[in-house]
């Protein structure tokens, strides 16, 4: 007898994407960890449950890939989201003091004006592709403060060797 909570729901159906919350309320009620039959992968709906399963890095292998398809997770290993302890530490320390709130205070108003001209072409289309308008580079050569930036970009690149 199988005794693992199982949720038998298309989580990428139209419907579901229009409105998820039920989903993830029945996937909370069900228990700590969720067996997705249609997608073969758990899901961990419960915030402490999700903390925990984060911070076991021995048991929950992050550098084997987080996505919920192969391809994503071929093309992710050494990046900051599908790496485990150290090199994740160390992307971490790296992407924090440029991404930290006073940090980006100094630069929020370029920010918003740059924020405001991309909503106003996109609004200005019938359509647009969203990968092409969310490109790592094009996002810190808008936001970037200059040399530091500059370097960070160089380091955070060479130390994920082309994950991108």
């Amino acid at each position: 007898m199988n005794r693992r909570p199982t949720y038998d729901v298309d989580l990428y159906s139209n419907e579901v994407v229009v409105n998820p919350y039920p989903h993830y309320r029945a996937i909370r009620d069900l228990g700590e960890a969720v067996w997705l039959e249609q997608h073969s992968m758990w899901a961990i709906g419960r915030h402490l449950d999700a903390r925990n399963a984060l911070s076991a890095h021995n048991i929950f292998i992050s550098g084997n890939g987080v996505a919920a398809n192969n391809l994503s997770n071929g093309n992710s290993p050494g990046n900051l989201l599908a790496s485990d302890p150290p090199l994740h530490t160390h992307l971490r320390k790296v992407v924090s003091k440029p991404l930290h709130p006073k940090a980006l205070a100094r630069i929020k108003p370029r920010i918003e004006a740059s924020a405001g001209s991309l909503i106003d072409r996109l609004l200005a289309r019938k359509s647009f592709d969203g990968i092409g308008f969310s490109s790592v580079s094009s996002n810190f050569d808008r936001f970037g403060n200059g040399w530091t930036s500059r370097c960070w970009t160089q380091k955070y690149v060479g130390i994920c060797r082309g994950c991108f």
